[in-house]
């Protein structure tokens, strides 16, 4: 099956789940819970699970270019959202598996594949295209996927999406201390941000999404997972 007709397929899907969506309910819901989490102290605009904060939720940035630091120290400061979104996908596709996931994104349309490719657009400056990927990652239960919108949310104080995703990423048992990802420490593909923004920019093809919504996408060109483990 074509990554095109895998697509085709979820949108039939997705249109079908939200033609039946409670929307009134779930907001009702919604709105019970982040009522009963008012006692949290914390700002609205950091609102995440009930539990303490992360010492650092992403990585401080050692120095390039080995990567052979995986947790921080417990005195680090802590990152802005956006901050933690840039380690974030920094790691997401530094892991040692981000060939294949890239590959079966390629070939079966596979979320987590999707979320890596994601976080590849949005290193590489395509925020807007990388949001598509992440929502689309999200929609096949992708709890990283689900954390990096939250965050996108977060670091633009768009109050009512963050309610949203950050509610979503708690529904699929997403905890960035158990499940962040973990960077081969001998991958520097991140070293030079310039160098793998120009690698992504230049394997990029366009595809245009038929109704009832027509707009544009980005996909990765086949040789995109054997280009980027070069580097």
């Amino acid at each position: 099956m074509s990554i095109e007709e895998a697509m085709g397929q979820q949108r039939v899907v997705l249109a079908q789940e939200m033609d039946a969506w409670d929307l009134d309910g779930f907001v009702a819901r919604l709105g019970k819970r982040i009522a009963a989490e008012q006692k949290d102290t914390r700002p609205a605009r950091r609102t995440r699970a009930p539990k303490p904060p992360r010492p650092v939720p992403a990585r401080p940035k050692p120095s390039r270019p080995g990567r052979t630091q995986c947790a921080p120290p417990v005195s680090s400061p802590l990152l802005s959202d956006e901050e933690e979104l840039q380690q974030l996908c920094e790691d997401a596709v530094t892991v040692p598996e981000v060939k294949s996931l890239l590959e079966r994104f390629l070939t079966e349309c596979e979320p987590s594949g999707a979320r890596v490719f994601a976080c590849l657009l949005y290193l590489a400056n395509r925020a807007e295209h990388a949001l598509f990927w992440w929502r689309f990652a999200s929609g096949a239960e992708d709890g990283l996927a689900a954390y990096c919108m939250t965050l996108h949310s977060r670091s633009r104080g768009q109050d009512l999406q963050i309610n949203t995703w950050a509610e979503y990423t708690r529904e699929l048992d997403f905890d960035p201390e158990q499940h962040w990802p973990e960077p081969d420490s001998d991958c520097t593909i991140t070293a030079d941000t310039r160098r793998l923004s120009d690698c992504v920019q230049a394997h990029l093809r366009a595809e245009s999404l038929p109704d009832p919504r027509p707009q544009t996408i980005l996909l990765p060109t086949d040789d995109l997972p054997t280009e980027l483990v070069s580097l």
